[in-house]
């Protein structure tokens, strides 16, 4: 994760996604990055055919 906490990335196909992460500020950037990471596999696993979906970790 980069020092300003923000970041931008893309998948292929025809359908724009757009995402907020927000990650509590006693973790890393690495396992915050991870985290986020693993949430957006399970949203496109589990939610793929949803307009809107969220996700929520409290570790």
């Amino acid at each position: 994760m980069p020092a300003t906490g923000f970041a931008k990335s893309h998948i292929n196909g025809d359908v724009g996604v757009f995402a907020l992460a927000q990650c509590r500020g006693d973790i890393s950037g690495q396992a915050c990055k991870s985290c986020v990471t693993s949430a957006a596999k399970m949203l496109g696993q589990y939610c793929a055919n949803f307009a809107d979906a969220f996700i929520w970790y409290d570790r």
